[in-house]
């Protein structure tokens, strides 16, 4: 960016207020057409043609609440008064507004057939006699329907399970319900001296959308008030905040124009598209408001300083979001929509980050805004702390020494990373001792699993044009298979309702059953039109590192089922397998891509330095605190996240922002004539204070974060302290020794 276009720039202001106002107006149009959308199941939705059958036939089969009725101490379910509360529970359910289908014991049907062949339901009725609760005990523990299914085999433990209306997917569609079943679960509790607990996939997506949604507003507002008392304390003039605060703002929102004009919703991964950009604007920003401050301190006016700052800094912060946009871009190429889509929202956000820092700043600066950006005490400026001279003294001492320190490190942690593992967790969310997080625990002890998993048996019409019933071997091989297979709990299916009715095995009851049942009543299990089934048995909430292994024996038994009964395709289907399968290849895929785009960035760097050497020796100090980061996790024995991913890739953008910066500034003075320890020792002051002003401003705001209820948010929060902190010592210290040590040849 030559002088000439930047000083055209700040004294032709019409042309700023142009691309402000052109590049406003239609990010606003993109914004009028966002919408949200927090449905995280359609990330692990494969394009293949089973999923598109079991989203059509089976519309409900990931989205159900789990109810836990736990007794207390010395209680018991089958007591006539507390199957009349439970019973007035269950009607309070039906008649929850949004819920289509609940499926609980007073579902049941008795296996005792009455002189009438009538099957009386299970639960008796509340006025009968004491004998009766006791046989419906004993008689609820043996029935295949019930046992494992609905009530522990202890009887201490109960599952009321509820499914929404089909196009209830959202959370401020599922928020209501929410609220609904927690109030009649108290009710239950307090009439009854239960214990009630509402989990499930729907109450855990609301939860976490509901609290981000709250605490973004509450850190957004700390943010601002923490980084502005931050800035003021470094910078000591409110000219220099009134100037750099907006552009972060103004970049997020021309992001979020974007990704309306894409056509994409906003979803919890790509929502933290805005954190990237205006981390990378801010940093931007930073720099750029020092560089026109110099110019400003050495006697210019406010236009010519905001146009030699701009000419001095503009080509780093060109080069910083060309890069960074190529890097992210290349995640547009992953097989998962959602990351696909979060890695072109981060390339097109960091680039309007770059038009929104180099029109905006200059144009401000240059008013009279431009007058209040120096500090009155010039003494007190960071910029001429003594304490960079002594740094980068240290280091011009002792290069080859820092230099081995860093490229230890840096191979130390990068081989701890290879230790590093990638898992998901649906609860992961949740702290240990929040009650969501204990009732999927008990949920998973008592009942064998709290996801479901689905097996999805389909009739090939060119191979099967026989009775419907014919399926039900399939089905019965099915539960035989995941019962032998020891990583599910009790499976449920068509077999399991026909041998609660007495009638497996039976010629024609199969066709009887799909005769005598009530409407809709046996579609989660059966689809009428194809004659498709599902088979379903839930899942322990172990992790995908943990559930992958078994999903995949599942599958190679399935396998074997096809293989005897050609006429059905038969296999895993559903969000609890899919997000299984994929969620660590999708975490992966970031992970590794970082240090793809690490290298592919440096490589840029080297060619618009024309310098190899200086692209290569950059390499370490950008690995550095992605490395150190990555190996903390290894130390601490968490695994790789969506989170943990997603902020490393977000803070490889500010450590290249910085090491790009610094390298300008030092390739500047080499060009002035100045040696290289006398050119590391000024790219160190001029540079530092930028550094050390936008660190001290993003570290405040990531440890803000801390205080979120949200584990994943503080996992996010201390992540990012931790590298920027390590980005900032490599580029004060391993940067500058690296460049002296090929000063020959610089």
């Amino acid at each position: 960016m030559t002088e000439a276009f930047a000083r055209r720039l700040v004294q032709n202001r019409l042309i700023a207020w142009l691309i402000f106002f052109v590049v406003s107006t239609i990010a606003g149009i993109g914004l009028s057409r966002v919408s949200f959308d927090d449905d995280l199941r359609k990330a692990f939705r494969p394009r293949d043609d089973k999923e598109a059958k079991l989203i059509d036939r089976f519309p409900l089969s990931d989205n159900t609440f789990l109810i836990l009725v736990q007794t207390r101490e010395g209680g018991d379910f089958f007591e006539p008064e507390t199957v009349g509360h439970l019973r007035e529970f269950d009607f309070s359910l039906r008649e929850t507004e949004g819920v289509e289908r609940i499926g609980t014991i007073f579902d049941a049907r008795s296996q005792t057939e009455t002189e009438e062949g009538y099957f009386p339901p299970l639960m008796p009725a509340f006025d009968a006699k004491p004998e009766a609760f006791s046989k419906a005990r004993d008689e609820a523990l043996k029935h295949p329907a019930v046992r494992s299914v609905l009530l522990s085999p202890n009887a201490k433990s109960l599952l009321f399970l509820v499914d929404p209306l089909p196009d209830r997917t959202q959370a401020r569609q599922l928020g209501p319900i929410v609220r609904d079943i927690q109030m009649h679960g108290e009710t239950l509790a307090e009439n009854a001296g239960l214990k009630v607990s509402v989990t499930g996939m729907p109450v855990l997506r609301t939860y976490v959308v509901n609290q981000s949604k709250k605490e973004q507003i509450i850190f957004s507002l700390g943010g601002l008030v923490i980084g502005t008392v931050i800035g003021w304390l470094v910078s000591r003039r409110w000219g220099t905040l009134a100037i750099t605060f907006p552009v972060p703002a103004l970049a997020s929102a021309w992001s979020f124009g974007a990704l309306g004009l894409y056509g994409y919703a906003i979803n919890p991964m790509n929502n933290m598209i805005s954190v990237l950009v205006m981390i990378i604007s801010l940093t931007d920003s930073v720099h750029l408001i020092y560089g026109i401050r110099r110019h400003k301190a050495a006697g210019k006016s406010n236009p010519d300083a905001a146009a030699a700052g701009l000419a001095e800094v503009g080509p780093a912060c060109l080069l910083t979001s060309i890069t960074t946009a190529i890097a992210f871009a290349s995640l547009g190429l992953s097989s998962n929509n959602m990351v696909a889509e979060f890695g072109i929202g981060c390339a097109s956000g960091t680039l309007l980050a770059f038009v929104a820092v180099v029109t905006f700043i200059p144009l401000l600066a240059s008013t009279w805004l431009g007058d209040h950006i120096l500090p009155k005490n010039q003494s007190r400026d960071l910029a001429n702390w003594t304490g960079f001279t002594r740094i980068a003294g240290a280091v011009a001492s002792r290069p080859v020494t820092v230099s081995l320190a860093g490229i230890a490190a840096t191979i130390a942690a990068g081989l701890l990373c290879t230790q590093l593992d990638s898992d998901y967790r649906y609860r992961e969310n949740f702290d240990r001792d929040t009650v969501e997080w204990q009732a999927i625990a008990t949920i998973d002890r008592d009942f064998g699993g709290s996801q479901p998993l689905h097996i999805l048996i389909d009739p090939i019409p060119q191979e099967n044009a026989g009775s419907p019933s014919e399926i039900l071997p399939v089905l019965a091989r099915v539960e035989q298979e995941l019962r032998e297979s020891g990583h599910s709990g009790e499976p449920f299916s068509l077999i399991t309702i026909l041998k609660g009715l007495r009638k497996d095995g039976q010629p024609g009851a199969f066709e009887t059953l799909l005769e005598d049942a009530p409407e809709g009543s046996l579609a989660p299990l059966y689809h009428r039109e194809s004659g498709a089934s599902l088979v379903t048995a839930p899942l322990p909430d172990l992790g995908a590192r943990a559930l992958a292994p078994a999903i995949r024996e599942i599958d190679s038994r399935l396998e074997k089922i096809e293989a005897d009964f050609p006429g059905f395709s038969v296999s895993t289907a559903g969000v609890t397998a899919e997000s299984i399968l994929t969620s660590r290849s999708m975490i992966s895929e970031i992970g590794i891509s970082l240090f793809f785009a690490a290298t592919f960035i440096f490589i840029i760097i080297g060619l618009a330095l024309r310098s190899k050497s200086i692209g290569f020796r950059c390499l370490i100090p950008n690995l550095f605190p992605i490395a150190i980061t990555g190996a903390a996790l290894v130390v601490a024995g968490k695994p790789l996240q969506y989170i943990s991913a997603i902020t490393l890739t977000i803070c490889l953008g500010v450590a290249v922002d910085d090491t790009i910066h610094f390298l300008f500034a030092y390739r500047k003075n080499r060009n002035k004539g100045l040696d290289p320890v006398s050119a590391t020792r000024e790219s160190t002051r001029t540079v530092g204070a930028a550094l050390i002003t936008s660190t001290a401003i993003l570290i405040s705001g990531f440890s803000l974060l801390q205080v979120s209820e949200l584990p994943t948010v503080r996992l996010f929060s201390w992540l990012g302290i931790g590298t920027l902190f390590a980005a900032l010592i490599a580029d004060l210290l391993v940067l500058p020794a690296l460049l002296l040590l090929g000063k020959k040849r610089d």
